[in-house]
């Protein structure tokens, strides 16, 4: 459990005296990460339940021709 301890305040150490290139990197990994979980959460979570909506009302199934008086 010491070592762990030791490896953790090391880490900790050098992420403080070299904080410009440790910012640059956790921004880096926010940069690529951000557009990914709007992507992931658009496709489960929109898209998703506007197929499932769509797939569930029969309206949405009905062939109707082009020129009926119904809207």
């Amino acid at each position: 459990m010491a070592e762990w301890h030791d490896v953790a305040r090391l880490a900790l150490r050098d992420y403080s005296h070299e904080w410009h290139i440790s910012g640059c990197f956790i921004l880096g990994l926010a940069l690529v990460l951000a557009p990914l979980l709007v992507l992931f959460g658009l496709k489960y979570g929109l898209v998703t339940s506007m197929l499932g909506a769509l797939a569930e009302d029969p309206e949405n199934r009905e062939l109707r021709p082009l020129g009926s008086a119904r809207s």
